[in-house]
């Protein structure tokens, strides 16, 4: 701003300097009032980006512990399902060997003995000299009881 003022008997003219000091005052006062307004602009920017990051650092807490959570959830549920797993097979394990040692004990033992008393009863008939004919009643009666099951 270059200003020129009236050259008066001694100096310048009074009102003239009085209406510019009140110009410059006015645009002092406005670049103070834009410099206050930026400075409350960013100490608001600031005070908003520290809310920003600690409300993303405090939500990133929870995230973690909750997939913590989760994590844990998922591992006692894996534990579960291989306990049940374990006790599953030893069930099955269980049963089988019952089953086959029931079979071994019982049903061997009953195929046994009929095959021993078939076996008997066709050597009988192989030393009886008057063949009859099969499936007689008199043939049937003559069975032990456990092969006349069978026929």
């Amino acid at each position: 701003m270059s200003e020129r003022f009236t050259v008066v008997k001694r100096g310048y003219d009074i009102s003239e300097v009085d209406q510019y000091i009140t110009q410059l005052e006015t645009v002092i006062r406005s670049y103070k009032e834009k410099d206050s307004a930026i400075n409350n602009a960013l100490i608001s920017a600031q005070m908003t980006a520290t809310t920003i990051i600690n409300d993303a650092h405090k939500n990133a807490g929870f995230m973690k512990t909750g997939a913590f959570a989760k994590l844990d959830a998922i591992t006692a549920s894996i534990s579960v399902q291989k306990r049940l797993i374990k006790e599953f097979q030893d069930d099955y394990n269980r049963l089988a060997n019952k089953y086959l040692k029931e079979f071994n004990e019982t049903d061997l033992l009953s195929v046994y003995s009929k095959l021993q008393d078939l076996q008997e009863y066709i050597e009988g008939l192989a030393t009886d000299s008057t063949p009859k004919p099969a499936g007689s009643p008199a043939e049937v009666e003559s069975l032990p009881s456990s092969q006349s099951s069978w026929l």
